[in-house]
């Protein structure tokens, strides 16, 4: 993102001892002073209300093109204050009864503000899997089978507690979500045995950024 304004913040899960961190960046260990063996940025997110008026993410498997980017930084910046955005699932037509209870906005990229966090968290509603369990969430619905993932209770806040989350519009041609070796290689290996850096940058018209 620094190609279009942004300071990118980077974290890195206890695994990687050092990660890279490219000039213009900023490097947060968010797990220096409670050192769990692993924290994913969901936890950061939890608690963004505490330390930034607005926060950006993105999955460090997802490439995009420049214009969206663009896209993304424009809208990222012009978010109002108690919203949220995020990339919402699409679920298939052919089996569309399951729509309303598959449908989720997906952490693989998105902002919040510093009053949706805090609304978020009131609720019990924000972006760990599971939301039910939440010590917050006091709704006497209680998900079966489709909240065991991340950002169904951004869906549930959003269509029941009044918050506004928004659509991010951009393509999924990028993510090298390597589900197949997911559970048996690290990240890195994932990636590197299951797709090519240089063919997704080409299609996507970023070969630059290599």
């Amino acid at each position: 993102m620094l190609s279009v304004g942004w300071t990118p913040i980077v974290g890195n899960d206890a695994n990687i001892k050092h990660p890279t961190i490219l000039e213009g960046s900023v490097y947060v260990d968010f797990n220096e002073s409670f050192q769990y063996p692993h924290m994913y940025m969901h936890f950061p997110l939890e608690w963004a209300f505490l330390f930034t008026d607005r926060l950006a993410f993105w999955h460090s498997d997802l490439l995009l093109s420049f214009q969206d980017m663009q896209y993304c930084a424009e809208l990222f910046e012009n978010l109002p204050d108690g919203h949220t955005a995020a990339y919402k699932t699409r679920a298939s037509l052919l089996r569309f009864w399951e729509i309303p209870r598959t449908r989720r906005f997906f952490e693989v990229i998105g902002c919040t503000t510093k009053s949706a966090s805090q609304s978020q968290f009131d609720h019990g509603c924000g972006w760990w899997r599971n939301y039910q369990f939440h010590p917050n969430y006091k709704d006497s619905f209680s998900p079966k089978g489709f909240a065991g993932d991340h950002g169904f209770g951004i869906m549930r806040w959003h269509r029941y507690h009044g918050g506004s989350a928004k659509h991010v519009n951009v393509s999924m041609v990028g993510h090298a979500d390597a589900n197949n070796t997911r559970f048996t290689k690290s990240k890195e290996e994932d990636l590197n045995s299951t797709y090519s850096l240089a063919q997704i940058c080409k299609y996507l018209g970023i070969e630059e950024l290599l």
